[in-house]
């Protein structure tokens, strides 16, 4: 089955907006077993969407595209596909309803202009829910090729994109091929690769894909539906193999918080570098509240001593990118606001600062579970952000890692 898609928006080829949908569309697919087998961004332009979709009319089995199903003047989608395939667009009585009644409940009172262009449809397609917004899917199909039409706005495109598509492409033609996503932290591409040679000879059917991005692997291993009955033999060793460098997702808070919680453990942290980075993760997760206190967030050296008790001659003597420094800034956290666990961070995220003795992409990190205290020198290599997130995802897993090894209040 021949999988295709078709991006729409000015603001994807102008720079302006990441297209991330292109990556939650190849993920989902690749996890359920289909593969995506093109892709291209086109403008708002109906004359270029309308010759991008003949391409694909009797060639794909499935066209998905993207974007251009909102309010607005350049939201043209529905007309370039009604016209590519001989229909007509029209007012939608049930879609409008929908609209009423969502906007009543948020108390907004949108123009009747709003709800003419919102509630437009393809007449004679299927309406598709929207399950976290407003603008319907719909889906058509033409020449031999299965159409549909996703909203762009990611939180809207990916639940379609699961609820709706999977279960139709499912449905049409069982994968042959199954998935299963694993996330690795602290290894690199080559070590995972190389880790894994003996499961494949093991299992020879089995082809592995691997993406790596700053101290984080992404690892699909794609094998056979018939061979579906060993998935869980597949689980079991591959976790043998990578230990405790498997996580449940790129950010760690799920395992984090299942460790601390079990542990009744509270948890602050102090950055200097990352600037609240830590924490804005770590409260990315539903429930942090129950063991997360809070940030001190002290690029200032006053407000190192003055907010963790850092010595001033520690500073004058060592620099406030020093392992003396970070050793202070986490035993002052913890002491200070009595929490039984802590991050700190100090570096030189760039691109200015570095010296010989200091280059830019010098980290330490400090973690601290109740009396044992973990420190760490780094040098990352990239630009600010990417320096950034690096020491994010090192602290991040750092405290893991010495979570797990805690084994009692005492320790």
């Amino acid at each position: 089955m021949k999988i295709s898609s078709l991006f729409l928006g000015n603001e994807l080829l102008n720079g302006q907006t990441t297209n991330v949908n292109i990556i939650t569309l190849g993920d989902v697919l690749s996890e359920n077993g289909y593969t995506l087998d093109g892709s291209q961004t086109v403008k708002d332009s109906m004359e270029d969407i309308q010759t991008s979709i003949k391409r694909h009319l009797g060639v794909s089995d499935i066209l998905i595209i993207c974007g251009g199903l909102g309010p607005t003047e350049d939201d043209i989608t529905r007309k370039a596909v009604a016209q590519t395939i001989g229909l007509k667009t029209g007012f939608s009585e049930e879609v409008c309803k929908g609209l009423r009644a969502y906007m009543k409940a948020k108390g907004k009172t949108p123009s009747e202009d709003y709800y003419q262009k919102q509630a437009e449809v393809i007449i004679g397609a299927d309406i598709l829910k929207n399950f976290v917004g407003l603008a319907p899917g719909l889906y058509c199909h033409s020449k031999g090729t299965d159409i549909f039409l996703l909203p762009g706005p990611p939180r809207e495109f990916k639940p379609m994109v699961e609820k709706t598509l999977i279960p139709f492409l499912q449905k049409k033609s069982p994968a042959e091929t199954q998935a299963i996503l694993f996330h690795l932290i602290g290894l690199s591409e080559t070590r995972v690769e190389n880790a894994l040679q003996d499961f494949l000879k093991k299992y020879d059917f089995i082809v592995p894909a691997y993406c790596a991005n700053l101290g984080h692997v992404k690892m699909t291993i794609n094998y056979p539906a018939p061979q579906s009955h060993l998935r869980e033999s597949f689980i079991s060793e591959i976790k043998e193999i990578y230990g405790t460098h498997l996580v449940q997702s790129a950010d760690m808070m799920q395992d984090i918080a299942k460790l601390l919680e079990s542990k009744k453990l509270s948890l602050a942290t102090a950055e200097s570098c990352t600037g609240g980075g830590i924490g804005q993760v770590i409260t990315s997760y539903t429930g942090a509240s129950s063991f997360f206190m809070g940030s001190i967030n002290t690029y200032a050296n006053e407000w190192k001593v003055n907010q963790l008790g850092v010595q001033e001659q520690t500073l004058i003597d060592h620099g406030a990118v020093s392992e003396e420094c970070v050793s202070e800034m986490i035993n002052g956290l913890c002491h200070k606001y009595s929490v039984d666990c802590g991050i700190a961070v100090t570096g030189i995220a760039g691109p200015g600062g570095g010296s010989d003795e200091k280059p830019v992409g010098l980290i330490y990190i400090a973690t601290k579970v109740k009396k044992s205290v973990e420190i760490t020198r780094h040098t990352f290599g990239g630009n600010r952000k990417e320096v950034r997130e690096q020491t994010i995802r090192y602290a991040l897993n750092q405290l893991r890692l010495q979570l797990i090894n805690y084994k009692n209040c005492n320790h």
